[in-house]
């Protein structure tokens, strides 16, 4: 990408990297010297748009090509591929027997028995799993990718366009080929986690932990919630990278957690903010226990507009991809409406209290969390309970949706439950064995993370159910769980200041 021609305003050409170098959102000519450029809109000019995208197609063929080399060459014998992935830690595994065998002879093969059963039973159903999405991937492929012809085109929006589609196609091959790819090479990020050899046969032996460095995380404290009258965050919401929204009791505030600095406080509401949510890129809505609905300039910090109509607290606050919002209520209501003039343009009438969590799902469907234990499907046009999913035995406090079709959800139960949306039926379910789960998020990898009200954060592979890394967050209940775009994780604790995890 560096090495891209830009075209000047002047009409000279730079590269790619001169006109980024030093980080600079406006700088002068590089080659005249004496405009001022804009640098983003300098990148945004036809033709620079256009060179661009071809260079990102190029480098994303370059990608596809070897994945595609790769995942072929799993394809020949996909067996041999997952012995050589799960040979060293089975080789680990013969080792350390032989090192604790004059130890506890007895006690050490009954648990090298069934940790090996377990392994290869883990094994078997990933080989399982790759082969059915291997099936699918073989009906759906498309192996070969042949450039579009845009030379008869002379709009250079329409050579984009097609340029865009292009790279969509390429891009969503990639990914199906990465899934495949990540399944083959599972036995990978497995090892042999020892720990001393003088309290038990677990302990001497060892126990199978995955060591993927996706999951490497380094802690940093955001700010320090003392400096608040009150040191309880009721909800968040992302404004932009690094940019949150807190609900702080009755007031909100936007902070900038890279920076770890308070940017703006909005004021109004008369009892504690229970929910936010983005509506615009310079426009949020919040709800309260006030039975409230406020709509916000980001920039301004003013409440544009109040919204009434709920006669009991507002727990939950959406923003559907229509411009529509949706709230629930302790009245047992939920409503959409028209944020722009107030108007509640329709009400679905619930036979129980919800929880205080709610998504947009598919085809007009929001996603609530039941009082009566449930998960209910509503269709927003026409106010129906389309299906309602069952299988928790205490409220459900947590979802979140995995794809178009798996939903995740969390539960006093103690359990999280992974959901086929089409038929409605439990596929897995994760035990925590400390508390409760809270605030559910999910990585692209499709690891699903969970925090919890004893203060720990949990990593799940969801194919095995097995809980990949746990990582200690505060003392008390994890009551917020977020992901960046760059898949940082901000963590907000009921009495404790947010914690801010970067990969490294």
């Amino acid at each position: 990408m560096d090495q891209v021609k830009i075209t000047l305003p002047c009409g000279f050409e730079t590269t790619y990297r001169a006109l980024n170098f030093g980080g600079e959102k406006v700088k002068k000519c590089i080659m005249c010297e004496q405009e001022d450029l804009i640098v983003d809109s300098v990148l945004n000019l036809p033709a620079n748009r256009l060179r661009l995208k071809e260079k990102e197609i190029e480098l994303e063929l370059e990608k596809l090509k070897k994945l595609q080399n790769e995942i072929s060459s799993v394809k020949q014998d996909p067996h041999f591929y997952f012995e050589k992935s799960y040979e060293r830690i089975l080789i680990e595994l013969d080792i350390r027997k032989e090192v604790v065998k004059r130890k506890f002879e007895k006690k050490l093969d009954d648990y090298y028995t069934n940790l090996t059963k377990d392994l290869k039973a883990q094994k078997d159903t990933i080989i399982k799993n790759f082969e059915e999405n291997l099936a699918k991937e073989a009906k759906s492929a498309r192996t070969a990718f042949e450039r579009p012809s845009i030379d008869s085109l002379t709009n250079i929006e329409e050579k984009f366009s097609v340029l865009e589609t292009y790279l969509k196609e390429i891009s969503q091959k990639s990914d199906d080929l990465n899934k495949l790819i990540r399944l083959s090479k599972k036995g990978q990020n497995k090892k042999l986690h020892c720990c001393r050899d003088n309290i038990d046969i677990e302990r001497i032996f060892g126990d199978i932990v995955t060591s993927d460095p996706q999951l490497n995380y380094k802690p940093a404290v955001v700010f320090d919630n003392r400096q608040n009258d009150s040191s309880f965050i009721f909800c968040r919401e992302e404004v932009a990278e690094n940019k949150f929204l807190f609900g702080f009791d009755k007031k909100i505030q936007l902070w900038d957690v890279s920076e770890k600095k308070r940017l703006m406080e909005y004021t109004g509401h008369s009892d504690h903010v229970l929910a936010l949510c983005m509506i615009q890129n310079d426009m949020f809505a919040s709800c309260s226990a006030d039975c409230t609905i406020k709509i916000w300039n980001i920039s301004s910090s003013k409440c544009v507009r109040t919204i009434l109509g709920h006669p009991l607290a507002i727990v939950t606050l959406i923003c559907l991809k229509n411009g529509k919002l949706v709230s629930s209520s302790f009245d047992k209501t939920i409503k959409l409406w028209n944020y722009k003039t107030g108007e509640c343009i329709k009400k679905l009438e619930s036979l129980k209290q919800i929880s205080n969590f709610t998504l947009e799902g598919e085809n007009n469907t929001i996603i609530c969390a039941s009082e009566d234990y449930s998960i209910r499907i509503w269709n927003v046009e026409t106010g129906i309970n389309v299906k309602t999913l069952k299988g928790h035995t205490e409220v459900v406090h947590f979802l979140k949706l995995i794809n178009s079709n798996s939903l995740a959800s969390g539960s006093f139960d103690k359990k999280v439950k992974y959901w086929s949306l089409e038929s409605g039926q439990c596929l897995k379910t994760f035990e925590v064995i400390s508390e409760y789960p809270g605030p559910l998020a999910i990585l692209n990898s499709g690891y699903l993370i969970s925090g919890s009200v004893d203060g720990t954060i949990r990593f799940w592979d969801t194919d095995s159910g097995e809980c990949l890394k746990m990582m200690q967050a505060n003392r008390d209940n994890v009551c917020g769980l977020y992901l960046t775009k760059n898949e940082n994780v901000l963590t907000i604790c009921a009495q404790s200041s947010p914690i801010f995890w970067s990969k490294f």
